[in-house]
């Protein structure tokens, strides 16, 4: 089964398996990658994020895993941004 986000010519596009994801989290997540796709447009990345939680939620399916080519990279880098605000946070909070 494919969850698609159908703009143009099915350009953002996830496989969707089998898992242990919440419906949430996996709806997040898609539309994380949708608006992280590099052949996204600004107005593409607009529109993606415009979309209310509920209205991405209610037609993902429950006990699921997201698939994409590159997603592990993606979260890899999510991560490694994530620790270096934490860092900074750190240094520019006074003690």
């Amino acid at each position: 089964m494919s969850l698609s986000l159908d703009f143009v010519y099915l350009l953002f596009q996830v496989k969707v398996t089998p898992g242990s994801m919440k419906k949430g989290r996996a709806s997040k997540q898609a539309m994380e990658i949708f608006s992280r796709a590099q052949t996204a447009t600004a107005r593409e990345r607009e529109l993606i994020k415009s979309v209310a939680d509920p209205d991405a939620i209610a037609p993902m399916l429950g006990g699921v895993k997201v698939n994409v080519p590159g997603l592990q990279k993606l979260q890899r880098d999510m991560k490694k941004n994530k620790k270096q605000e934490a860092k900074k946070k750190q240094r520019h909070t006074p003690e």
